[in-house]
Order: structure tokens, then sequence, then C-alpha cells
């Protein structure tokens, strides 16, 4: 594929090797429970569905109930808990409800094992370990760059039917401050 001139590729294995895919079950399981223990990390995301369509976001999670997020348009949401308020520019913090009624959870946020109906361990290379996860049901096909040393995911890259995701995780475990904003209206 390419976009703005900029050309993307994606190898896939040529066969699943079950005894690489033992090791790549451990290490998808590590990478799971790290990212849930931590108290706070950084997400990057970009969604495309094809040439010339990007949205942009960058999510902030705090353990164990919040989260927040802006787009790259400027729109916002504050999450913690049950409760959440979401702004567009130009228009005030409203508290709104939670989209599907659950509340936000961090230890609910990283879950890439129901994907992993098939998992390939793709290489390790400078301390970073490359899976491969598919899904024929979803259909999903998700490569997660890990951390070996920590456990930690570093890249998630997703692609779907219609959309391609990349997500790039950080400033792992680093201060995060989310509050509920100041003055909002009520959305009833």
């Amino acid at each position: 594929m390419s976009e703005n001139g900029r050309a993307y590729a994606a190898a896939l294995p040529a066969r699943w090797d079950p005894a690489a895919g033992a090791r790549a079950r451990r290490l998808l399981a590590r990478a799971e429970a790290t990212m849930r223990g931590l108290r706070s990390v950084v997400e990057d995301e970009r969604v495309t569905s094809g040439p010339g369509t990007q949205a942009v976001a960058r999510y902030w999670l705090s353990a164990p109930d919040r989260l927040a997020y802006r787009t790259g348009t400027g729109a916002e949401s504050v999450e913690i808990g049950g409760r959440q308020w979401i702004r567009t520019p130009g228009v005030p913090w409203t508290e709104a409800p939670i989209p599907g009624g659950l509340p936000f959870r961090t230890r609910t946020w990283f879950r890439w094992t129901p994907y992993a109906q098939a998992i390939a361990l793709l290489g390790e290379r400078a301390g970073v370990a490359q899976l491969a996860l598919m899904d024929p049901g979803t259909p999903v096909w998700i490569r997660l760059a890990i951390e070996t040393r920590t456990g930690r995911v570093l890249r998630e890259q997703l692609v779907a039917p219609a959309r391609f995701i990349d997500h790039r995780f950080h400033s792992f475990d680093r201060p995060v401050v989310i509050r509920a904003p100041r003055g909002a209206v009520s959305g009833d």
C-alpha cells in the first residue's frame, strides 16, 4: 500500500511454526499481563482506511480507571470510572453517557489473545520480538513489537477490513494526571 508517496509493506510468514507459536504465546501472555499492570501509559494512534484518509489521536491511560484522549481535530474525552466528559473545539465540556455503558478499566484495554487464533514469532532483534496474530473469524491481523526485557508492547499494527491502525506505546509508568474537567455541563 502507498499513501502520500510513502510505501508500506507487510511481510507475512510462509508457514506457521507450532514451536515458535508456543514461544509467541508465552510472549503474548507476558505482554498482556505487563501492559495491564502498568500504572500509566501514553498511546499514539493513526487510523486510515486507505490513501488520503487519516485520523490521529493521543490517549493517556492511568490505572485503574482513567482515560483521556485528544484527536487531531481537537475533540477530547475524559473517562473516570463510570463517568465521561467530552468536548469539541469551541464547545464546553459536557458530561455524557459512557459508550456501551461499561466503566473504563485499564486492565481491559490491552487484549490481544482473543485475536490470536493463529500466532507466529516473526523474529527477535535488538531485544524486540515481533509477533503476528490472526483471527480468521473477525477477520483481523495484528503485529506486535514487544520489548523482551520488560514485556512491554512498543507498537501494535492492526489490519482489518477497511482500516489500518498503528498504535505506538510510550511513557510507561510516568506520572499522568487525568481529572474531571471543571465547569462541565450536564448532557442530560
